[in-house]
């Protein structure tokens, strides 16, 4: 009869074989050469930061569409981000909602 010690080095050598088995070098494949897509994506942050320049300004509604995100974590960014990054935040109220705008100060525009 194997006692547990005999039978633990057993596995620890069938274990120990296959790991030691040299990988094989991965398969080379000539894929076409393509733009890589945030070359051609702009980042959300980039695209709201550019609504926000605007002199009409964008709505919270307008924001999540363009982002795609919550209107939660749109408020954070205008509150959060922007403000770290040196911008002055401005809303005023409108018939669709409140206009947000962002002015960039000496400071954001270095940055």
């Amino acid at each position: 009869m194997e006692t547990t010690e005999q039978h633990a080095t057993g596995k620890q050598k069938q274990r120990h074989r296959r790991m030691a088995r040299p990988k094989s070098p991965p398969a080379i494949v000539d894929a076409p050469v393509v733009a890589s897509p945030s070359a051609e994506k702009q980042t959300s942050l980039a695209v709201l930061t550019g609504m926000l320049a605007r002199p009409e300004g964008a709505t919270l509604a307008a924001m999540q569409e363009a982002s795609g995100w919550q209107a939660h974590s749109v408020r954070g960014f205008l509150a959060g981000t922007l403000k770290k990054k040196g911008y002055t935040v401005t809303s005023e109220p409108a018939e669709g909602g409140r206009i947000y705008r962002a002015t960039c100060s000496d400071s954001a525009a270095d940055a």
